[in-house]
């Protein structure tokens, strides 16, 4: 009968906990959910973000808080500080098993990659979703997820038009026939659309947008992005049928929407693109020469944000452990939380007493015993020392050191066997007298020769200041920029396009 009392305590006390909790999750998604609501700017976005960070008791609520900073960061140019939000998203997604907010998160950084123009590394997080959303529930949010997917498919595949077309419409049945109201459907609508504009098919394309324009505003309470797109399309359009008049109503109803709404921003250079071709029809070169210096200016700002951005993303290229502020405990609970989790430990406590099983902690006991009687079994995995002469250390040492002279180290693919082969000796000793000698693995020891010799050739020949960062790689012997970077980075402390800059400012000291 005590044992019934405990687990019944224990049951009520955890559905107090996970009813408290839910309560606060529901706030953080809530929130997440208006990002684009309201008429905050993106810097005030960024401090509600870090304070619903600061406050999040859970991984549910730290990783949208995350997400709602990732969005801000993204809308605020700043690429690096989105992406590396996104990974602690992930992660926390991941180490908790919350498939949903994993399916959110590769969406968000799939439309990261996609602003910065990283198409591979785009598809590779489309392909990956493929297989994610497929461990969520058959509910309306996979079906929402599973028809953008198509979407994104779609667009992979744009040197197929007919079959893109064929993952636009399967994404629309799939959420008619499953009666989803979703803006996927829009967004299905709109990638349709461009492919018959793409074909110069543009009577189905006008038709299309109109479609999306109405749907818009008669089930989805005209949001303002549809709008934004529908009508710039339009504009497109007319430009290229000659209906100037119509051209320059469907611009002027975008150009008012963004100008109203911050967070279409970002289509203010799409807007901007369209109105040069504009200004270009109707023969107003002043306005369009206008136009044409604002395109540059706002070019210039993005293309250099994005240059760092990239770096960065490559230099990063993997969904990393979240941060030091992620791996602490949640703290700032209410004082009924901790009260729940203190209660809760107690009986925790109380049951492990009455249920202690002797004999099992006998059996542990005699195991964990054996375990440090043998201490050979930890040292066996360690292996033999090598055996070699005095004399073949020094031969191999002198080699090594002739060797380090030349380049054949900037050689693509220069392997391990190669050395030894160069050495006279086999890849074993090699690996020993580079442990013993230079204190470092193979790897790493030819990736500080690389970028040693690449540090060299700049200093002695400016004009190499000037070269692209993936040419500068194949010199060093790198076929992937994304190892370069990372190793420039790990043996030099900074970015190679940071080291190129005070290099530049170098020499034109001089």
């Amino acid at each position: 009968m005590s044992k019934f009392f405990y687990y019944l305590v224990i049951v009520f006390t955890f559905s107090f906990q996970v009813v408290l909790s839910q309560d606060k999750n529901k706030e953080y998604l809530k929130e997440y959910k208006s990002f684009y609501g309201g008429d905050k700017s993106y810097n005030e976005k960024i401090r509600i973000g870090d304070s619903l960070r600061l406050h999040a008791e859970n991984p549910y609520q730290a990783i949208y808080s995350n997400l709602y900073l990732s969005l801000a960061y993204i809308n605020n140019n700043v690429h690096d500080k989105s992406i590396q939000y996104i990974y602690d998203s992930y992660n926390l997604a991941d180490e908790n098993h919350l498939n949903e907010e994993k399916v959110i998160c590769l969406t968000h950084l799939k439309d990261v990659y996609k602003r910065l123009n990283l198409e591979e590394k785009r598809k590779e997080i489309i392909n990956r979703l493929a297989n994610e959303i497929e461990f969520l529930d058959k509910n309306a949010v996979y079906y929402t997820t599973k028809a953008i997917n198509l979407i994104d498919l779609g667009s992979t595949t744009s040197s197929n038009p007919k079959k893109a077309i064929e993952y636009y419409q399967e994404a629309m049945t799939l959420l008619e026939s499953n009666k989803i109201k979703s803006s996927a459907y829009l967004t299905a609508m709109n990638s349709l659309g461009g492919i018959y504009h793409d074909q110069n098919e543009f009577k189905r394309a006008e038709s299309v947008f109109h479609k999306l324009l109405d749907k818009n505003k008669n089930e989805f309470n005209n949001l303002n992005l549809y709008q934004v797109i529908g009508n710039l399309n339009l504009a497109y359009i007319y430009i290229k049928l000659n209906s100037l008049d119509l051209a320059n109503k469907h611009l002027q109803i975008s150009s008012d929407l963004i100008a109203n709404d911050q967070s279409l921003d970002v289509y203010k250079e799409w807007l901007n693109m369209i109105q040069s071709d504009y200004f270009k029809a109707i023969n107003a070169e002043n306005e369009e020469l206008e136009i044409n210096r604002e395109i540059i200016q706002e070019n210039e700002i993005v293309n250099k944000n994005k240059a760092v951005a990239i770096e960065k993303v490559i230099e990063n290229d993997e969904l990393i452990h979240p941060n030091n502020v992620q791996n602490k405990p949640f703290e700032n609970k209410n004082k009924y939380y901790l009260y729940v989790i203190l209660l809760t430990s107690i009986i925790v406590i109380l049951i492990g007493a009455i249920l202690k099983d002797k004999k099992s902690n006998k059996v542990l006991h005699t195991k964990e015993t054996n375990d440090e009687d043998n201490p050979t079994k930890e040292l066996n995995t360690i292996g033999d020392q090598m055996k070699i002469t005095k004399e073949k250390e020094q031969e191999i040492l002198k080699s090594l050191n002739s060797f380090e002279k030349g380049k054949q180290f900037t050689q693509k693919n220069f392997s391990l066997s190669k050395l030894g082969i160069i050495l006279n000796t086999n890849t074993k000793y090699v690996n020993y007298i580079l442990k013993k000698y230079k204190n470092e693995s193979y790897p790493e020891y030819i990736n500080r020769l690389r970028i040693e010799y690449v540090i060299q050739r700049l200093n002695n020949e400016p004009e190499m200041s000037n070269y692209k960062i993936d040419h500068i790689a194949q010199l060093a012997g790198y076929s992937s920029v994304s190892n370069f970077l990372r190793n420039f980075k790990k043996i030099t402390h900074q970015l190679p396009s940071e080291y190129l800059e005070k290099l530049r400012n170098t020499y034109s000291n001089k």
